[in-house]
């Protein structure tokens, strides 16, 4: 079998997800920076990122969903 993976640009990704690139340049840029917590026995600092991460995605979602009730 022959595995070619395509490498695509930033610019590609986030239209394929429906995202800014500016926005997935911001998340590439810090999970190269914190990659390394997810490997350490100490997963305090991670565990506080995937909190904060959870929280900002629930209040998004709020926005989203208010501004989608006021666009209607």
């Amino acid at each position: 079998m022959n595995y070619r993976k395509k490498n695509k640009t930033l610019a590609e990704i986030a239209i394929e997800y429906e995202i800014y690139p500016n926005q997935l340049q911001r998340w590439k840029s810090e999970a190269l920076q914190k990659m390394h917590l997810v490997f350490t026995k100490n997963s305090d600092e991670a565990e506080k990122m995937k909190k904060k991460h959870d929280a900002e995605v629930e209040e998004l979602t709020k926005q989203i969903g208010q501004l989608t009730i006021e666009v209607n």
